[in-house]
């Protein structure tokens, strides 16, 4: 009998071991395994590499939008001094000779102040800052030269269209009579581009105005 019922106890005791057992084994942590943990690392490592080339992107398109900005600025101030200085002065006919070109890279005009020059240049003396540069440089009679764009600004062209080519205000001595009737133009064509090096070629700006002197001389 006392052994019959040691058995029970045992078979009893194996029956509560194979219900607790599995119970504590389930509660322990376990930790990451090498290869997971080399998955997250280059999975991290992804995402911060995408993440830096938006930057990145981000920052050069807002520096190129800045240099555009800072370039249509630029073409507009030249713009309004050379018209400035048309409306003011008449077409240095004499100094382009019998006849001024149709298109020139000299714009001779007369001022109030004397005869003026504009031209452009790639002088970095004249222009007043070194490196590849490319200015527009506004001489005068008295021997004053004057820089008219900054180093922002690299100037690729600069094109005069003077009409008519003769005085209109000279008596031709053939005919005794003025050559045309066409009051004096000058049609401005710019191309500048950015001074930094990083971007010239790839935001050139081309804008072009026309403007009559106001001078009537006849």
């Amino acid at each position: 009998m006392f052994t019959k019922k040691r058995k029970n106890a045992r078979t009893q005791g194996r029956k509560n071991c194979s219900f607790v057992l599995p119970f504590f084994s389930s509660s322990v942590p376990r930790g990451f395994t090498l290869i997971e943990i080399l998955v997250s690392l280059g999975i991290f490592i992804i995402a911060i590499g995408i993440l830096g080339q938006i930057f990145s992107a981000v920052m050069r398109t807002q520096r190129v939008i800045l240099t555009q900005q800072k370039l249509i600025e630029e073409a507009r101030n030249i713009l309004d001094t050379l018209v400035d200085e048309v409306r003011r002065g008449s077409i240095d006919y004499q100094a382009y000779g019998a006849a001024s070109p149709s298109t020139s890279d000299i714009l001779r005009l007369i001022g109030r102040d004397g005869t003026l020059m504009v031209t452009r240049s790639t002088d970095a003396t004249a222009c007043g800052f070194g490196g590849d540069v490319s200015c527009i440089l506004v001489r005068r009679g008295n021997g004053s030269v004057g820089v008219m764009t900054s180093p922002a600004v690299y100037v690729t062209s600069l094109q005069f269209l003077i009409d008519p080519p003769r005085d209109p205000f000279t008596v031709d001595p053939g005919t005794l009579l003025y050559p045309t009737n066409i009051q004096p133009r000058v049609t401005i064509i710019l191309t500048i581009d950015s001074g930094d090096p990083v971007f010239r070629g790839s935001m050139p700006l081309t804008v072009q105005t026309s403007v009559t002197t106001r001078t009537y001389q006849r």
